[in-house]
């Protein structure tokens, strides 16, 4: 591994360690005439933490558009209204 520059070297040790401690998550998608609600859980032990970044807590919500999307402290809830299908 000496032929990589450090970047390549912290890439390849984040790769193999997900590979040795896969990260653990819990995804689950409903669809609902036109609202889709996706749940999404994630394990504080993943090495960018829950929500990416480090951050393993976040409270509060987000809306623009047709989204909202709700930080329930260790999981997340998006609620998405779909728009009109074209004929």
């Amino acid at each position: 591994m000496s032929d990589l520059s450090a970047q390549e070297q912290f890439f390849v040790s984040v790769m193999r360690r997900n590979k040795s401690n896969p990260p653990k998550e819990w995804r689950r998608k409903f669809v609902f005439w036109r609202i889709t609600a996706e749940f999404q859980y994630r394990s504080k032990r993943n090495l960018w933490g829950r929500f990416g970044g480090g951050w393993n807590w976040r409270l509060g919500f987000m809306a623009g558009g047709r989204t909202l999307i709700l930080n329930l402290l260790v999981a997340t809830l998006r609620i998405e209204l779909l728009g009109r299908k074209m004929p």
